[in-house]
């Protein structure tokens, strides 16, 4: 693929994610205690945790897709939103070993499915993992 066409993906990736993460990032933040639950419910958090983490997320969604949208600091939330992938594609991994029966506490945005806990999130935060890195690496040193 010619340096082109990976520079005019990365940027369609870039706005595709910061309008993503932005949207899940609001619905995180507005509710809070209820996206709590839904990390609670996979049990691998101490109790003590899940509270703080689900406010980190929410807000670390948001910040990471508004920058996105407005290309500041873009290697550093696109590396971001890879992370977090990451870290949602092992959780998701983790409660379909334990057989779990729950709110996968993803985005809630019909585009993306239904939000019970199945294969489709992993195969969805794979691909959502790799569009973030495609943008990260696709950057120019210079470009942040």
């Amino acid at each position: 693929m010619d340096s082109t066409a990976v520079r005019s993906a990365a940027f369609f990736s870039r706005i595709f994610l910061g309008i993503l993460f932005i949207f899940s990032g609001i619905g995180k933040v507005i509710d809070v205690p209820g996206f709590a639950v839904a990390v609670s419910d996979y049990g691998i958090l101490p109790a003590v945790l899940v509270r703080p983490f689900a406010f980190l997320v929410a807000w670390t969604e948001l910040a990471a897709g508004l920058m996105l949208i407005f290309g500041a600091g873009v290697k550093w939330a696109a590396g971001t939103v890879a992370v977090l992938m990451g870290v949602f594609f092992i959780a998701a991994a983790v409660g379909l070993a334990r057989g779990l029966d729950i709110d996968c506490g993803c985005f809630d945005i019909p585009l993306f499915g239904p939000s019970k806990l199945g294969w489709h999130v992993l195969a969805r935060d794979a691909v959502l993992g790799g569009l973030a890195l495609l943008v990260s690496f696709a950057r120019k040193r210079s470009d942040g």
